[in-house]
């Protein structure tokens, strides 16, 4: 069964893109916050969460825009992707996440891992 692509947005306030940059794409600053260590070796990625580990490749990036990730025991489509969206209007940052889903009930518990990972960038951003 091919897996299915959700999103989900988070409001950061007035973050400057340049400033949520950083802990998006590096990986001194996706630690923290996204796992609990990261090693980068080029375009790859191993995340560590206490024993568990995984490893990611980088497969498309613009700075201050998104970064688009690929596990390599995912299937060929599927990735996770972090957005950048800055209002003109109201100047605040919206962060966009695209990820894919093997059902509904993985849906779920998806999301709720994006919101807790996402309190623990706010809580380092200082947002509210």
């Amino acid at each position: 069964m091919a897996k299915k692509k959700f999103t989900v947005e988070y409001s950061l306030g007035h973050t400057a893109p340049s400033r949520l940059w950083n802990h998006l794409q590096s990986d001194t600053g996706l630690e923290g916050w996204f796992a609990d260590r990261v090693e980068l070796d080029e375009k790859d990625y191993t995340f560590y969460w206490g024993e568990a580990e995984q490893h990611a490749s980088l497969i498309s990036m613009r700075r201050d825009v998104y970064v688009r990730y690929r596990w390599w025991d995912d299937e060929p489509h599927a990735f996770f992707e972090m957005r950048i969206i800055k209002s003109e209007l109201t100047d605040e940052t919206t962060l966009i996440i695209t990820d894919f889903a093997s059902d509904p009930d993985d849906q779920d518990e998806l999301i709720d891992l994006w919101d807790q990972q996402i309190e623990n960038l706010k809580r380092i951003l200082g947002v509210n």
